[in-house]
Formats: C-alpha cells, structure tokens, sequence
C-alpha cells in the first residue's frame, strides 16, 4: 500500500483561457475635452488578439538612389502611440520633455482618451497634454458621459492594480523594499523601443525620459519571475525562516551544551557534599530520589542531634551550677582554713608574750614559734590548691590540698577600678594577698551564702570567754595548762579545716572537670549540628541548582526536538513550493522552446533557467547560439511565451503585450514575419474572442495575409504627409 505524502504536489488543474486583466478597446486623440465635430484628431479601434499598427514606408521610383525619397515609415507617430497608451495606463510621460512641449504648443486644450477594459469592466480614461488639467477615469459608462462627470483617475488606477499585481505572489521587491505593483509590470508589458529589445530585463531606456520605476536589475528580475510564478514571498519568507531557524537550532545546540557540564558539575559536587556512593551518584533518573531520600534522612539525624543537644546543654548547665556551687564552698573552706591558722599563730603569740616569765614552757613556746616560722615559710607558697604544712612534730599532720584543676572564674560584669588582669586561680598559686579575699567575693557572688553565712571565727568558737591573766606588764593571764588546751583545740580546728577545704577542692576540681567535658561536648555537638545544617542548606542549594539546571536541559532539549520538527515541516513546505516553482519553469522552458522553434526552426532549440535569481534564455543549435539578433530572439520570444501561458491560465501575466518597432539588430525578415505568424497561431488555439491583446507596431511589412482587417488597424501611418501623422500635423 502506498504511502499518504500530505506534502506532495498536487497535480495543477489543465489550464483554462481567462479573459486579459487589462486591454484596450479604443484610443481618442482629440483638440479639446468634446466629440464635437473638428474636436476629434484621431480614433484607433483595437481589439483582442493580434493588432498592427503599419507605418509603411513609400516605394522608391525607378530604384533605389541617393537624395531621393521622402520620409514616411519613419517619425510617423508609432512610438508616440505606445508612448500615449503608457501614458493612460498609469506612465507619468507620453514622450520626452522636447516632444511633450511640441505637442502642448499645438495643442494646448488637447487630450487623450481611452476605453480600457479590466477584470472585464469598461472604464473611459482621460488625461490632457497640457499642465495643471487634472485626469479623470469613469466606469461603465460612455465618453461623452465621462467627459461630462469626469471621475477620479486613481479610481482606475486601483482597479487595474487590483486585477494586474494583487494575484501576484510577491508582495514587494527585496532591494527597493517597496510595494510590487501595476507601475513595474508596465515597464515590462510595453517596453521602451529605445531598450532596443537589448536583454530580458531591459525595460526601460534613459532616453525613453518616461519617469517610470527603475529598480535593480535583481528586482526586475523578481517582476518577472513572480509574474511567471517562479517565486513568491513564501519561498523567501521560507528560506529566511529556514536560516533564523537554523541559526536558532545552533543556539540552543550550544547553550544546551553548557546547561548539561553546569548540571553535571553541580551533581557532582553534590555527590561530593554529601558522600555519596559512586553507584549512587551516577546521573540518571534515580539520582533525585536518592538525593531527596539522603536530604530527609540527613534532616532528621540533625533533628535527633538537636534533641540531644538540649538535653546536654541542660547537663552542662547543672554541671556548671555544681562547679559553681563546688567553687564556693572551696573559697570558704579556705577562707575557714587561713582563720584557723591565723587563731593558731594569735594563741601560739600570746603564748610567746608570757615566756620570759613563765620558763616552764620553753617547749610550747618553742613549738609555737616553730609552727610561726613554717607557716611562715609556706605562706608565699600556699594558694587554692595548695597549704602551708606544719612544722615537725607537730600534733596535727595536715593532709595535701589537690592542686586546682581548672581556672576561677571572676565574677562577670565590669572589672573593678585597680583591679590587676591576672587570672584568680593565677594569683592564688602565686600568693597574691588579695587573692583570698577576690575568691571570697567570687564566692559570694556565685549565690552561695549558706556557705559565706557558716564564716565564724574559729577564735572566737575556741577561746573561752577570758578571765584575766597575767601579762608582761603585770596583767593576769590564762595558766599555762589552759593556753595548751586552747592551742591544741585551735590546732584541731584548723587541721579540720584544713581537711574541709582540700575535700572542697577535689569536689571543685571533679565538678569543674565535668563541666568542662559537658561544655566540651555541648560545643562539639554544636559545631557538628552547625555544620551538617550547612551542609544540608548547600546541597538544597545544589539540588536547586542542579534541578534548575536539569529542567533547562529539559527544556532546551524539547525546544531543539521543536525546533528540529519545525525544520523538517519547513524544508518539506519549502520543497514543495520548489517543486511547484520548478514545474513552472520547466513549462515555461518549454514554451520558450515553442515560440523559439516557430521563429527559428525545428532543429534550433531554446531552454530558460533561473541562477541565482535572475533569469537565463539560451538557444542552442549545435551549441549556444549568441549575437545581437539573438538577444533580441530572446526577448521577444520571452515575452510571447509570457503571453501565451497567462492566456492559457498559467502564470500572472497580464494578458496585454505591446511591442514598438521589434524589428532590431538587422533581424532576418523571415524571422520578423514569423513573430505576426506566431501571433496569428496562438489566436487561433482559443474558440472565440481570443484571451490577450498583442499590439505591434511595424515599418517592415507584417506578412501579406495580416495586412488587412482586423489584424491591421487603421489607420496606416504615413510621415510623408501631415495628415498621415498620428496626430494629423507636423510638430
């Protein structure tokens, strides 16, 4: 089963005669705007078909001799003619400048008037020789009507652009950038016989002085073409769009490209943020939902971390409060201890006091001041961690005070006025002596007044209330026996204190080394939760990125696949209007080689082409036959093979063709008299009145046959006589 091509060719319909879009019907030249009698200078009926305009010239008597003969071919009024119905049709000029002021000074009323047929509807069309008289064009109606309502001109010219150029498949020309309409078609249907006949794209002469468009050469060969159906703005506009697309294609080709190395760089940057297996990393459709499912179970790990990092920081927070509580407590167990031993060396001096006269106790005195001197010595030394110990043979051996572990704390808020920057526990190792009284005050301040209110004088607790004794100067004092007592009790305490406070100490210490591992592991676990938050917010972030970039990867790869598709329908709409143009050319090929065979014979053949968008006739016999007289073969063999297709249906050619004094370049009579039998011919393929008007005017004699009605008009053109002139006079 054959295939369906949606984009195939149709096969074009047979082609079918079509009445000329435009022609002419008749022609008047008159004196002044009325039919009177005398007004009317000259009337030409024309008709559809072949029509001869003869200006013939006078036989020679006797031979052909130097200084004899008139003129009378010549200068009788044919170019002028064409020149007039240019002039009607929409030309600017009927002439140069030299004969438009000639023919204005004989006939300063005088005016050309026209019945002119188009789309099938007569308009009679009027406009004066002379300046500053406006024309006039009125439909469906007589002359002497229309010389009486005298309608606008540009009506007509509407008109005849709507039947002429509004079919045509190209809009405006690609170089001037102006609208193609029914000007640049007349330069083409009636060429200036001063062209010559020279090239298929010579229309118009400087010479001819007619004012009428002058586009390029690339541009009147875009006339022709479109004229023949062998371009139209949908193959440009095609082509352009072919390019822009191509281009668009190459864009996003590129940019593509880069879109899919942003994508892979940031997966794989994510594979690196997050630790993710090489098998789990590979690109593919299952990458996101790993990364989704890594991201949640990451989010809730920081979660549990979280959970876990309130309930230690609460730890950490008792453990401070105890370490602070512990701190306290070793400043007043420290404090308690240095008032002990302050007692101690009070009672072992008054003791001292009654020595001279008590010599019974040199021993105790001794020991006193002893214990004096040792604690003396080990004072400088003695901070927090560390006390003095008692001189040999002592009655209490003071157990080692651990050596602090950690640093006090001061109190916070602004440091006080004189205050040295060396930390507490610092000074408290170096003996600093308001060391004792800065741990008391930090004591106090970290909420511990049980502890600052237990302060009691061990003195005073020790010493019985006193009795008298006497002194050195004769005063009375206790009995030495009782002093013993009292310093052995004062001994005691101070060595109970000084066992509370090292036990302070170590507690202080335990509590502060746990403080410092809580708040260790609080600010570890602080950091780790920092920085897997980081991290999770880094890979959104890369997963956002990443994404974005996926989705333009995406999306520039379904518009390429758009792109692709719009270039493939475009290349198959293009081809389509290529092959339609091609057949065009190849029929017009072919009728080219028909008209070029029926003026030169069989065995000569003739071939159009078009390169790079100009137009190219070559005639062949035993090779590229070229020359003046085949240029102008050439052209007008184009311009009857125009003629004949647009009569026939085919093409936009407007059915109206008018060629002035063909005969150039020395061309054979026999082939000049073949160009009217050509004419004759194409009549007579249609039944009836035949579909296009082709004017000729001639000197040479049109063959025998073709000299009389209704192919000759009349009248015949003689410029031996004024009379016989066009306009009936001499200019």
């Amino acid at each position: 089963m054959d295939q369906l091509d949606l984009f195939a060719a149709e096969t074009p319909p047979p082609p079918r005669p079509r009445d000329p879009a435009v022609w002419i019907a008749r022609l008047l030249l008159l004196r002044e705007p009325s039919l009177d009698e005398g007004a009317v200078l000259r009337e030409v009926r024309f008709r559809r078909g072949l029509n001869v305009v003869w200006a013939p010239p006078t036989p020679p008597k006797g031979g052909n001799r130097l200084r004899e003969g008139r003129l009378s071919g010549h200068t009788a009024g044919k170019t002028t003619l064409c020149r007039v119905l240019r002039y009607l049709l929409g030309e600017e000029r009927y002439g140069t400048a030299r004969t438009q002021e000639r023919i204005r000074v004989r006939l300063p009323e005088g005016w050309a008037v026209g019945e002119i047929v188009v789309q099938g509807e007569r308009w009679v069309v009027g406009r004066p020789f002379a300046l500053g008289l406006h024309p006039f064009a009125v439909r469906g109606v007589s002359v002497e009507e229309a010389l009486a309502r005298r309608g606008p001109y540009q009506d007509f010219l509407a008109a005849v652009s709507e039947a002429t150029a509004a079919s045509l498949p190209v809009r405006a020309l690609p170089h001037a950038r102006r609208p193609l309409d029914w000007s640049h078609l007349l330069t083409w249907v009636a060429r200036d016989q001063e062209a010559r006949f020279a090239g298929v794209v010579e229309l118009r002469h400087p010479s001819s002085e007619s004012s009428s468009p002058s586009p390029t050469v690339a541009d009147r060969h875009v006339v022709l073409r479109a004229a023949l159906n062998l371009v139209s703005d949908e193959e440009r506009e095609l082509q352009q769009e072919q390019e822009e697309l191509a281009e668009r294609r190459k864009r996003l080709e590129s940019e593509g490209a880069l879109l899919r190395r942003r994508a892979e760089e940031d997966r794989r940057r994510l594979v690196s943020l997050l630790a993710l297996s090489p098998d789990e990393g590979e690109a593919g459709p299952l990458f996101a939902t790993l990364l989704r499912e890594h991201v949640v179970a990451r989010r809730a790990e920081l979660e549990r971390e979280e959970a876990a990092l309130g309930e230690l920081e609460v730890e950490a927070e008792e453990a401070y409060a105890e370490a602070t509580r512990a701190a306290g407590e070793q400043a007043v167990r420290e404090h308690q201890h240095r008032e002990a031993e302050a007692a101690v060396e009070r009672q072992v001096t008054r003791a001292g006091e009654g020595a001279s006269r008590e010599a019974s106790f040199p021993p105790q005195a001794q020991r006193s001041e002893d214990a004096r001197r040792s604690e003396a010595s080990v004072a400088p030394r003695a901070g927090v961690g560390a006390s003095a110990a008692p001189p040999d043979g002592a009655a209490l051996v003071a157990p080692a005070v651990p050596r602090q572990s950690a640093e006090i704390v001061a109190p916070p808020g602004p440091r006080a006025t004189g205050r040295c920057n060396v930390l507490l526990s610092v000074a408290l190792e170096r003996g600093c002596p308001h060391a004792a009284a800065e741990a008391e005050a930090h004591a106090a301040h970290a909420a511990l007044p049980l502890f600052a209110a237990s302060f009691t004088r061990v003195a005073e607790a020790a010493l019985p209330a006193p009795t008298g004794s006497v002194g050195i100067a004769g005063t009375t004092a206790h009995s030495l026996p009782d002093a013993a007592e009292v310093l052995a009790t004062l001994e005691s305490a101070a060595a109970a204190a000084r066992e509370a406070w090292a036990a302070a100490s170590t507690e202080r210490a335990t509590l502060h080394g746990l403080y410092v591992q809580k708040n260790a592991a609080v600010q570890t676990l602080r950091a780790r939760i920092a920085e897997g938050r980081a991290s999770l917010a880094e890979a959104e972030r890369l997963h956002t990125y990443a994404s974005a970039s996926l989705d333009d990867v995406q999306e520039h790869e379904q518009a390429l696949a758009r792109a692709a598709r719009a270039a493939d329908a475009l290349s198959k709409r293009k081809a389509q209007r290529q092959r339609q143009h091609g057949e065009a050319l190849g029929r017009f090929s072919g009728r080219f080689d028909d008209v070029i065979q029926a003026l030169l014979g069989r065995e000569v053949g003739g071939r159009a082409d078009v390169r790079g968008g100009e137009i190219g006739l070559h005639i062949t016999e035993h090779g590229e036959r070229d020359g003046a007289a085949m240029e102008t073969v050439k052209v007008l063999a184009f311009d009857l093979a125009a003629l004949s297709l647009g009569a026939e249906g085919t093409g936009h050619f407007p059915g109206l063709l008018i060629h002035d004094g063909p005969r150039e370049a020395d061309l054979d009579e026999l082939i000049y008299e073949r160009l009217f039998l050509y004419a004759e011919e194409l009549e007579a393929r249609f039944p009836g009145e035949p579909p296009f008007q082709y004017l000729i005017t001639t000197t040479a004699p049109p063959p025998e046959r073709l000299r009389q009605a209704p192919w000759l008009l009349e009248p015949r053109l003689d410029a031996s006589t004024p009379e016989g002139r066009l306009l009936r006079m001499d200019l």
